[in-house]
């Protein structure tokens, strides 16, 4: 087994270096190579990631979590690996994070020794590009502040289960629903029982804020395709916290190049950033709210602020070196060049039988 520890200090308060960190399904935004994280219930995920042209998947369990201290987990498939994250905090607003990992190389001797430097340096790009995350953002996506001791959840932390773990669990708890802790993190998995219309709307709130209530309705619905199909329409799971949202993008192959148009009306170029990498590309950045709209005695709008993120699937054999991008009217155009498969062959002459 191989170990590493690595450090990163991040510059916001511990809560929200913890808080972010709980949002597991959203490790792929800064954890290369990972393709989805999705979560089972409160201590099971399971983990989809690409290596070396290779889909590699397994599940993991939490087996400690306590709120602003601690993460820890274990793998129950695939390498064995195991692992945990302190978190300190380093005055009011700066948290030193201390991630150390027990792990099964992928490779074994001289290899082996490779192996293990390559996960050290993705590590510590890992942690970095974690740390101009949530820096970037200034605030935590989401939360989940329940307690984790030996695998089990403590107190009134549990959501609803799903999948494989939460069929057992809702045995066990004679089909009774789990309640309670602070919402942020969701569970994935089947749909368990029938969809109830929670989002039928009283004639009061018809009344006093119509577009409340459309935009309630709209993210119930989705709450129900997502219990349905796994995922709501067109949208990451965590972009449902009310303090996200996703621009509508068109993306198209124009001769040797993928071309994606994301539509960002009023936002300047300097609020938006972009990562380009073999498999995808991700758009985030914010939207800010003009101060002359917040001092308004009377308002009403469907406008969304804050912070928005998409993430884009490329194909194979895209050059993300070469990649631009352009922003014209409220529309960003990034354009990939795709490096055609190079097939070199030679001749062959037809030698004589000696």
């Amino acid at each position: 087994m191989a170990k590493l520890e690595k450090t990163v200090e991040v510059n916001v308060p511990v809560r929200t270096a913890y808080n972010q960190m709980t949002q597991f399904e959203q490790y792929p935004r800064f954890m290369e190579g990972v393709q989805e994280v999705r979560q089972i219930d409160d201590t099971h995920l399971h983990w989809h990631a690409k290596s070396d042209g290779q889909d590699r998947k397994w599940d993991a369990e939490i087996t400690e979590q306590q709120p602003d201290k601690v993460i820890a987990w274990r793998n129950v498939s695939g390498k064995k690996n195991s692992g945990r994250v302190e978190f300190q905090p380093v005055g009011k607003d700066k948290t030193k994070i201390i991630l150390t990992m027990e792990y099964e190389p992928e490779e074994a001797g001289a290899q082996g020794k490779d192996a293990v430097k390559l996960v050290e340096q993705r590590t510590e790009q890992d942690l970095s590009r974690f740390k101009k995350l949530i820096e970037t953002q200034g605030q935590e996506s989401g939360a989940w502040r329940g307690e984790v001791q030996g695998g089990q959840v403590q107190g009134q932390g549990a959501t609803q289960y799903g999948g494989q773990y939460g069929a057992q669990q809702q045995q066990q708890r004679g089909g009774q629903q789990a309640q309670g802790g602070d919402g942020g993190r969701q569970a994935g998995g089947a749909l368990q029982q029938p969809f109830q219309a929670e989002w039928f709307p009283r004639m009061s709130e018809v009344w006093e804020e119509p577009f409340v209530v459309m935009r309630k309705m709209s993210q119930e619905m989705d709450h129900f395709f997502e219990r349905v199909i796994g995922r709501p329409l067109g949208m990451p799971r965590w972009a449902q916290t009310g303090r996200n949202w996703t621009p509508q993008v068109e993306v198209a192959q124009r001769e040797s190049q993928v071309v994606v148009c994301a539509d960002l009306p009023g936002i300047k170029p300097e609020d938006v950033h972009i990562e380009v990498r073999h498999d995808k590309l991700t758009i985030e950045g914010e939207r800010h709210e003009e101060r002359q709209w917040q001092q308004q005695e009377f308002r009403r709008s469907e406008r969304i602020y804050g912070h928005f993120y998409r993430e884009i699937p490329l194909p194979e054999g895209v050059d993300p070196d070469a990649a631009a991008a352009s922003m014209h009217d409220g529309v960003l155009e990034i354009t990939v060049p795709v490096v055609p498969e190079k097939r070199h062959g030679r001749r062959l002459d037809i030698r004589s039988p000696r």
